[in-house]
């Protein structure tokens, strides 16, 4: 009822309330990577089947996709993680709250703060969040930075080439070869709707 009337939200109740956003948060980037890996399956199936057809070209942009996606996961996991370490930061301050009677400020849970709200998904939430540490004092501030898309320059081509090569090491009369340079004019090549939500989850 205190948030409601705008009463000033006791300590511990604020704490709370951030642990129970948090939780809310960890299950949403647990579904997204649940997403990610079921989209993946498609794409790897996609890749097999171009390849068997003839067509490299295409299954290698497809791989470059399953490239970015792998990191966009790589990046969920970590939030993830961290998401994890703040609230055991914050359990500890409900630890002290119960001895001290107040909370004190953090530096760890500030660095961590500014590490997780660069997540474009979490921005907003975790924004709010920030705000209300900064008035209970919990932290001083907030950088509003965000994550660079994870765009492959040519130098990840070998990489893809790896993804490709692991893919379809088991099929009969594959040989892995020197990666061919991948343009973004190839893209119109392969199957537009499944890049696009591959990539849409990526991010």
């Amino acid at each position: 009822m205190a948030f409601l009337f705008g009463k000033r939200p006791k300590p511990d109740e604020l704490v709370k309330k951030w642990k129970a956003e948090i939780r809310k948060e960890i299950r949403g980037i647990e579904r997204a990577v649940l997403d990610i890996e079921r989209e993946e399956k498609k794409v790897i199936t996609s890749i097999k089947q171009l390849a068997k057809a003839g067509d490299r070209k295409s299954a290698q942009i497809l791989a470059k996709e399953l490239l970015k996606s792998k990191k966009a996961k790589e990046r969920l996991y970590e939030s993830r993680a961290t998401l994890n370490s703040i609230s055991m930061q914050l359990q500890q301050q409900l630890s002290m709250l119960r001895i001290a009677g107040c909370m004190q400020k953090s530096g760890q849970i500030m660095g961590m703060m500014n590490d997780i709200i660069k997540l474009p998904q979490l921005q907003a939430v975790m924004s709010a969040m920030g705000q209300e540490m900064m008035k209970a004092g919990l932290i001083e501030e907030m950088i509003a930075d965000t994550f660079e898309d994870d765009e492959l320059d040519e130098e990840a081509d070998e990489e893809v080439q790896k993804v490709f090569d692991n893919i379809l090491a088991g099929l009969p009369a594959y040989k892995a070869t020197k990666p061919e340079p991948i343009n973004e004019k190839d893209d119109d090549e392969v199957d537009d709707e499944m890049v696009a939500r591959l990539a849409a989850l990526s991010k």
